[in-house]
């Protein structure tokens, strides 16, 4: 099961049990309190959960706009706080597996041909690169998508709760 650090209850945040369990964000309580932890709780779901709405920007853009969402809506926080990198990591890697790293790589990638296809003139000689090229991003763009479906089921699993005696 994937713990999670915050639930919404009356239209505020409401700090979970499982929170106050793992050291890492155990610790970020203890330094704010209850209430300050609130946004920091907020800015660590945003980047890190499978579920989060923030899931498919890509690196700072997501940091920027997780970033300035919770500043909005929550309240401010320094998001150079040293104890928000250690709770993030103890967060992913309670989910990651070797599938969910698998189907990110392979977005990663059709992303970077997705770049290329953008930047790469029509005409001449990379016009055959190209033509090549998208017939093996059909490919690729299928496998993604396969291998996307497996992972989620995967977090689908360990986000019900259905998970196997030892797993946490």
């Amino acid at each position: 099961m994937i713990p999670r650090i915050l639930e919404y209850e009356d239209g505020r945040i409401k700090i979970t049990p499982e929170a106050y369990i793992l050291p890492e964000t155990n610790a970020l309580i203890k330094k704010f309190g209850d209430i300050e932890v609130e946004p920091y709780f907020a800015y660590v779901y945003m980047l890190c959960y499978p579920d989060t709405p923030y899931r498919f920007l890509q690196g700072s853009e997501k940091e920027e706009q997780a970033m300035f969402d919770v500043k909005e809506t929550v309240g401010d926080f320094d998001e150079n706080d040293p104890l928000i990198g250690p709770a993030m990591e103890r967060i992913k890697s309670l989910w990651t597996s070797a599938q969910t790293l698998a189907a990110d790589e392979m977005e990663e990638e059709l992303h970077r041909w997705r770049i290329y296809f953008r930047d790469t003139p029509l005409g001449g000689e990379e016009m055959k690169n190209r033509l090549v090229m998208v017939d093996k991003f059909e490919k690729a763009a299928q496998t993604a998508a396969n291998l996307r479906k497996l992972a989620d089921d995967e977090i689908g699993t360990k986000m019900k709760g259905a998970n196997e005696l030892g797993e946490y």
